[in-house]
C-alpha cells in the first residue's frame, strides 16, 4: 500500500519542528561552553602573564608593589598554582571540545531542518521517495549528534518556544516593546498553566483570549 501523502507531510512537519528546536538548543549550548572556555583561557593567559612580569620585574618595582622578599615569592607561587589548577580544569572539562561538538550538531540540524522544508513543498506530489528517505534518516541523525544534557533540556525547550511565540507576537505587533511583550507572555502563560487554561503563546495575538 502506497504511503499516504498526508501522513508523510505530518511527519515531516513534526521532524522540521523538532529540528528547529534542536538548532536553538545546540546554539545555546555552543555559546555557553564557548564562553566558559574563553573565561578559563583568559584566566590562564592573565595569570601566566602576571607570573612572567613579576619574575622579570626589578626589586624596586616589586618593592613598590609590596611584593619583595618572601611576599613576592609566595605571590608568584600562588599565581602559578592557580594557573596550573585552571589549566587542569580546562583540560578536564574540555569546554572547547563540547562547544565544537554542539556547533557541529547545530549545522547538522539546521541543514536537516531546511531539507525538511524543501521536502514539505513537494510532499503532496506522487513521488514520495525523497521524503520517505528524509524521514528514515531522522533517527540516525538524532543518535549521531551530541545530546543535550537532561538538566538543560526543558529550560532550553522553554527558551525556544518563547522565542517562537515572541517572534509570532512581534509579527502582529512590530512596534511593541520586546521586553514588555515577553514579560506579559511569561506572566500570562504562568497564570494559564496554574488555571489549566490555554496559554497566551497559543493565541494568535497578545490581545486574544
Amino acid at each position: 500500500m502506497p504511503p499516504d501523502p498526508g501522513t508523510v507531510t505530518k511527519e515531516l512537519t513534526r521532524i522540521e519542528r523538532v529540528a528547529n528546536m534542536m538548532t536553538t538548543m545546540h546554539a545555546a549550548m555552543r555559546d555557553l561552553y564557548g564562553t566558559q572556555a574563553l573565561i578559563l583561557d583568559i584566566v590562564i593567559i592573565a595569570g601566566s602573564l602576571a607570573v612572567c612580569v613579576l619574575s622579570l620585574a626589578s626589586s624596586d618595582v616589586l618593592s613598590l608593589l609590596h611584593l619583595s622578599g618572601a611576599t613576592g615569592t609566595t605571590t608568584l607561587g600562588a599565581i602559578s598554582a592557580v594557573v596550573f589548577f585552571v589549566a587542569l580544569v580546562s583540560n578536564r572539562v574540555d569546554w572547547k571540545g563540547r562547544a565544537a561538538a554542539h556547533a557541529r550538531a547545530l549545522e547538522v540540524y539546521n541543514d536537516f531542518k531546511h531539507r525538511c522544508r524543501r521536502e514539505l513543498s513537494t510532499a503532496a506530489s506522487d513521488d514520495l521517495t525523497q521524503s520517505l528517505a528524509t524521514i528514515a534518516e531522522w533517527p540516525d541523525l538524532l543518535s549521531g549528534c551530541i545530546p543535550i544534557p537532561d538538566a538543560r533540556f526543558n529550560p532550553l525547550k522553554s527558551r525556544h518556544l518563547r522565542k517562537v511565540a515572541l517572534s509570532k507576537a512581534l509579527s502582529a505587533h512590530p512596534h511593541a516593546s520586546i521586553w514588555l511583550m515577553a514579560t506579559k507572555m511569561r506572566w500570562c502563560d504562568t497564570l494559564a498553566a496554574l488555571k489549566g487554561s490555554s496559554p497566551v503563546s497559543d493565541q494568535d495575538t497578545l490581545g486574544g483570549g
